[in-house]
């Protein structure tokens, strides 16, 4: 006789609706995936988490909390930034593919004279979304992945989707500026470097609390940082090394502004932890930092305009001067 066993049905014990495996593994309470908090043992349900913070934090005033103690934010935008350079990718293989200097430019690579005449700044944002061949995608997939899902984790999404942003903008904002308008360069390695710099003003800023972990960290990313410049150099891995640096600085920047900042509210009960560098409370970091590089594409815009004039009259001069030369003097 065969007997069949109906398998049980288990439900989040806060949404009644929601079907879940998942369990706290403190309390062992069935949890649904909006009320798993991360923590650095596991999953645990909201009721735990505020009942070991309280019972954690009794005795803490004003220092700043370890950010390892907190549950850490869920990726998001590390996953649509992946997907959405494939897409394009793709796309730009269907065109005429990823390597012909038309269809970079025609996906709005950062490409000098469009911008510089025809006024097509907003190249500075499209070309961190653009990668010139598979290896180049690949390499900084990789990179993305290895280092966005840890920022976003610890800076929370907000911050790392804007940091992110910014330190792109700025580092296709140095590679114009410094090479010059008649160059074009494509790819997230400027902002993936920003999250690099993220993680190493994070890890320095937490360095007395976290020691030897932040050391180590902080070591093994100014050591990626030294091989990938030298790679840039030397030509064996193409790179626009300007970019790198210009991501890499504003990113440590953006990343000790908006480090998180933990605190504990004695005020309220149960007692409640803070972000006191959240992003509502540092809104005018992002403001400045987008007033900044505005005017610093102002300045290289009529910079290079007039460098080019110049260069444009003393060509034209030297054309009159040899096709009209002046009488020689006896």
């Amino acid at each position: 006789m065969t007997i069949e066993v109906t398998p049980k049905i288990t439900v989040c014990y806060r949404h009644s609706q929601t079907e879940t495996s998942l369990r706290c593994n403190r309390c062992n309470k069935y949890i649904c995936a909006k009320c798993a908090q991360r923590s650095p043992v596991g999953f645990r349900c909201p009721d735990c988490l505020v009942e070991l913070e309280d019972r954690f934090y009794s005795n803490v005033k004003d220092e700043t909390l370890n950010p390892f103690d907190r549950a850490l934010a869920q990726p998001f935008f590390t996953y649509l930034l992946i997907a959405i350079n494939l897409v394009v990718f793709a796309a730009m293989e269907l065109q005429g593919g990823s390597t012909n200097d038309d269809v970079l430019i025609k996906f709005g690579a950062n490409y000098g004279p469009l911008m510089l005449w025809d006024n097509q700044w907003w190249r500075l944002f499209t070309y961190m979304f653009l990668h010139i061949g598979v290896q180049h995608l690949v390499f900084n997939t990789i990179g993305l992945m290895a280092f966005g899902l840890e920022s976003e984790r610890l800076y929370g999404q907000a911050k790392f989707i804007t940091i992110y942003l910014l330190t792109g903008l700025f580092g296709g904002l140095l590679s114009f500026a410094v090479r010059g308008p008649m160059t074009f360069s494509a790819g997230a390695s400027g902002a993936i470097f920003g999250i690099i710099g993220m993680q190493l003003a994070f890890f320095a800023f937490y360095y007395y609390r976290l020691g030897d972990f932040s050391s180590q960290k902080v070591k093994s990313m100014f050591t990626l940082i030294g091989v990938s410049l030298v790679l840039g150099v030397s030509g064996i891995m193409p790179a626009d090394n300007w970019a790198h640096m210009g991501g890499l600085v504003s990113g440590v920047i953006l990343g000790y502004l908006l480090a998180p900042r933990y605190a504990v509210d004695q005020t309220k009960s149960p007692r409640r932890i803070y972000d006191r560098a959240s992003f509502v409370r540092r809104w005018w970091v992002s403001l400045l930092a987008i007033l900044l590089f505005m005017a610093g594409t102002w300045n290289m815009s009529n910079y290079w305009q007039n460098n080019f004039n110049n260069t444009k009259d003393l060509i034209n001069d030297l054309r009159d001067l040899i096709e009209n030369p002046p009488p020689s003097q006896p």
